[in-house]
């Protein structure tokens, strides 16, 4: 008992002297470890708590353990407490941080924070975090950098949290920064798979890390294969094995730099499939070499002499369960949002009530002048017949589709202005909404109007030249071979003078009298990233994509002044996009996984359907909650084209009029919440609604077989109330012992009936 109260005061004392004294060097925090040794201790209580246990330091709560080493500031350690997986198992892996500093002949300069001298630590057990700071760096070509790096890590209930602040008096620029660096994240017990999963056009893309490795930056451009998710398209990456995880996610909204999830397998392949993929060594050793999978954050800095930077926070948490439970810990953050100040704007009424639009596309860049602007009225009687709220124009704009960009004028071989506001005016007064495909993202690089002045508004690389995007193909021959393609080139959002331009077009769209535009690609810029032309008004280089959010606020001050129920939406849009642009259009694959409707379960979703009896499409928008834009003859026909289709999907429109409080305002949760049973024990074709006021349950099930009937039985946990069913087919409401049997491309909603 005596001894434990001996060793309880000096942990007690060591953590005094790293919290209160000065910043403390290395070799006094190794004196002070060896002085206070003690044995191991759990945190029983799982609250948070930064400690000082046998040498090392530990940031602990109840999903957690991790441990740091004194000596180097790396991350030796990383358990998983719900499960024991040890994510970082081999100390010797652990890693730090690592910068890119570009000399004159050596661009490619690493500073490796492993290889530094010993970090001043800093201890706080009152804030839960520890501080380590590295002053004056090496290089593998260049000694003592003027550079100053302080990595903080802070432990939350949830999470690990890393922060870092820099100071550059190098002389050269810091171009990028990993932190963190992990330098081991192991496979999961008993798992079959490892799966890295990201955001993508709001779905879910999914690249292998195990058994197979895929490598993403072919085997010329990297040393050891490598994959990588760019911000603000992917905010966040999962490490999955379908029955636990590990979550990286980039916390922060201001989008004043590009970062950069990076995985890197080492050493790498021990066979190969092809040249960008191979499978992984089993083995702890290959070749002498240790087999790891390293994960990092690589915030793009571009910080010059004399610059200080603060690195916005990374968060790692391990998780349990299905990939839902990784992104929930993405959920959480985005939850803060609104709290934290961030736009947010009231959609126009028609948008949040079940409806369908129709997408017709006038003309291409190839000139075939599909309709006159006066013809388009017809378009109107064929949505007011079959019950489609809203018309999307695309091409009506000078030269076509992706002709004349970013021009939003007219083009007068399809008639005037005014035939064209007159033609809205009717389709409105068939009870239509009309919608106008703008495009703001490019110029067309062989017009007069950008040789002769866009060009210098144009986002522009490190060596002076602007970026190019390889264009579109339209109808010909010629397109198709890609022989005579309006090549585009992005223009720079974080400048003020483009934006001034795009929102004068975004004027002479708005004053044709139309309910809406759609903003075709807002979501990216190709390849494109930074600007680095020194006449724009950004910092050098800017990263543009800050200016994506600062153009759609500028939409929104315009048609609040001057239309206020105008709706704003977009393409695809990523995650800090959706606040701004009201529906997000999509196109998905017969295998979509809903990553986005997961999480952002009240955002409005617009699906292309285009199939001439494409079932399966549309049960997957009765499924996820999307909306139908119909596109027969790829979006360049009429409604009665396609029968089939447009049958089917009115029938499930009427399904989720009938059962809206589920099926359009319940709560989304994918398959999280029921369980459906079939034949085929991997089947997930099912998603589930919840009614946030009463918890009443709905399971959409769809058989997505084209040629096969199946079985099926919906499990639902807890107490259940009374089930009913209805299909599309038949949407009354049947007493239902959850099981039914589903014809191929077929779908039937099991619901709770109310109190």
């Amino acid at each position: 008992m005596c001894r434990q109260r001996i060793t309880h005061l000096v942990c007690f004392f060591i953590l005094w002297f790293l919290n209160h004294g000065p910043a403390t060097p290395l070799q006094a925090a190794e004196t002070i470890s060896r002085a206070g040794r003690t044995a191991e201790v759990s945190n029983s209580s799982g609250s948070p708590l930064a400690t000082l246990v046998d040498g090392q330091i530990v940031l602990e709560n109840k999903n957690l353990r991790a441990v740091f080493s004194p000596k180097s500031g790396s991350l030796v350690s990383l358990v998983s407490k719900q499960t024991g997986w040890e994510v970082q198992r081999r100390p010797e892996l652990g890693r730090n941080f690592r910068m890119l500093v570009p000399l004159p002949e050596r661009r490619n300069n690493q500073v490796l924070g492993n290889e530094q001298k010993a970090p001043r630590v800093r201890l706080d057990p009152e804030t839960r975090s520890i501080s380590f700071t590295w002053q004056g760096l090496d290089s593998e070509h260049a000694e003592d950098l003027n550079i100053q790096f302080v990595g903080k890590v802070r432990i939350t209930e949830r999470h690990l949290e890393f922060k870092a602040k820099v100071s550059n008096q190098s002389g050269h620029t810091i171009e990028t920064i990993d932190w963190p660096y992990l330098g081991e994240i192991s496979l999961p017990p008993r798992a079959t798979y490892f799966d890295h999963l990201r955001l993508s056009y709001c779905g879910m893309l999914k690249s292998p890390l195990y058994p197979e490795f895929k490598n993403e930056a072919g085997y010329w451009g990297a040393d050891y294969p490598l994959q990588f998710s760019k911000h603000p398209t992917a905010p966040f990456v999962l490490a999955d094995s379908g029955q636990q995880g590990l979550y990286m996610g980039y916390h922060d909204a201001t989008l004043d730099r590009m970062l950069m999830f990076t995985f890197r397998m080492k050493p790498g392949y021990v066979r190969t499939d092809f040249f960008n993929s191979g499978t992984i060594p089993v083995t702890d050793k290959i070749s002498g070499e240790p087999v790891r999978l390293e994960l990092n954050a690589v915030h793009f800095t571009y910080l010059a002499d004399g610059e200080t930077q603060s690195l916005h926070p990374i968060v790692v948490q391990p998780y349990t369960g299905s990939w839902h439970r990784g992104v929930d810990c993405y959920k959480a953050w985005r939850e803060t949002w609104s709290a934290s100040g961030y736009d947010s704007h009231e959609l126009p009424g028609w948008v949040r009530q079940v409806h369908s639009w129709q997408q017709i596309h006038i003309n291409s860049p190839e000139d075939e002048l599909q309709v006159k602007y006066r013809d388009l009225v017809q378009y109107g009687r064929d949505c007011a017949e079959h019950q489609v709220a809203a018309i999307q124009l695309t091409g009506w704009t000078l030269h076509g589709q992706d002709r004349s960009n970013p021009s939003h004028d007219v083009d007068p071989r399809l008639g005037t202005e005014k035939d064209l506001a007159w033609a809205i005016d009717q389709i409105q007064k068939l009870g239509v909404k009309v919608v106008m495909f703008n495009k703001f993202t490019w110029a067309d690089r062989s017009s007069d109007w950008f040789r002769r002045e866009l060009v210098k508004h144009a986002a522009k690389d490190p060596y002076g030249d602007y970026y190019v995007h390889p264009g579109y193909r339209y109808q010909t021959s010629a397109q198709h071979a890609n022989i005579n393609l309006r090549r585009l080139v992005p223009m720079c959002p974080a400048s003020t003078s483009w934006r001034n331009i795009a929102l004068a077009e975004f004027k002479k769209s708005l004053a044709l009298g139309a309910d809406g535009m759609l903003y075709d690609e807002n979501q990216h810029h190709g390849s494109t990233h930074y600007c680095f032309d020194p006449s724009h008004d950004h910092r050098h280089p800017g990263h543009i994509f800050a200016g994506d959010l600062v153009l759609a606020r500028q939409f929104h001050q315009i048609k609040q002044q001057q239309k206020p129920d105008y709706l704003i939406a977009g393409e695809g849009s990523f995650d800090l996009q959706i606040p701004y642009y009201g529906i997000s259009y999509i196109r998905i694959p017969r295998n979509h996984v809903p990553l986005h409707r997961y999480m952002a379960p009240d955002s409005h979703i617009m699906i292309g359907i285009f199939g001439h009896n494409d079932r399966h499409l549309i049960n997957q928008a009765l499924m996820y909650r999307y909306i139908f834009s119909y596109e027969p003859r790829h979006y360049k026909g009429r409604l009665h084209e396609f029968p089939l289709t447009l049958d089917y999907g009115k029938r499930v429109d009427r399904l989720r009029r009938k059962y809206h409080d589920l099926l359009w305002e319940g709560e989304f949760r994918h398959t999280v919440g029921a369980k459906v049973h079939t034949s085929d024990k991997t089947f997930d074709s099912y998603s589930v609604f919840v009614d946030r006021k009463s918890g009443r349950r709905a399971v959409i099930v769809s058989n997505p077989d084209p040629g096969k009937t199946i079985s099926v039985k919906v499990e639902l946990p807890g107490k259940t109330r009374p089930l009913i069913s209805a299909t599309p087919e038949d949407p009354r409401p049947v007493a239902s012992d959850g099981r039914s049997v589903l014809p191929a491309l077929s779908a039937v909603v099991f619901m709770e009936q109310g109190s």
